[in-house]
């Protein structure tokens, strides 16, 4: 996984999951997210804000992204139980005040998604073509 966070939005994050989204890695997924919700530590690294977990288990720490562009480039499959972390992991984040943006998305992808109904949990608004759209609608969202 890799992840930044944008050098003129403070509080968001952009982070990449790097393999198909299926059975076999949903768990590295949903991990990816929980780390991502824990985030409470920042430092600068070349221009962007490269992000540290903090070792402590509190689960109440603050986090420093209140909105995360996930970058689905290198999800060229998906199955059903990459659907549902996807819509649990959503979930999860909507209920601590944390913004989810897809970008990326390829094309087979996309069609599971309408196939499988996940834009009941997941709207089309928050789904970009790529990063820098992302970055805009975010923009445009909180007045920047």
């Amino acid at each position: 996984m890799d992840r930044l966070s944008h050098p003129d939005l403070e509080n968001v994050q952009i982070v990449t999951f790097q393999a198909p989204l299926h059975f076999a890695n949903v768990e590295r997924f949903k991990d990816m997210f929980t780390k991502i919700l824990s985030v409470n530590v920042v430092l600068r690294f070349n221009g962007f804000k490269k992000s540290k977990n903090n070792d402590s288990d509190d689960e109440q720490a603050p986090l420093t992204s209140r909105v995360v562009i996930v970058d689905c480039s290198a999800i060229s499959y998906i199955d059903v139980m990459g659907l549902d972390a996807i819509k649990e992991q959503y979930n999860e984040a909507q209920k601590r005040g944390v913004q989810v943006y897809l970008s990326n998305v390829q094309e087979s992808v996309l069609d599971m998604f309408e196939k499988y109904n996940l834009y009941e949990n997941v709207p089309k608004s928050r789904i970009y073509p790529n990063i820098q759209e992302a970055v805009t609608a975010v923009r445009q969202s909180i007045n920047v």
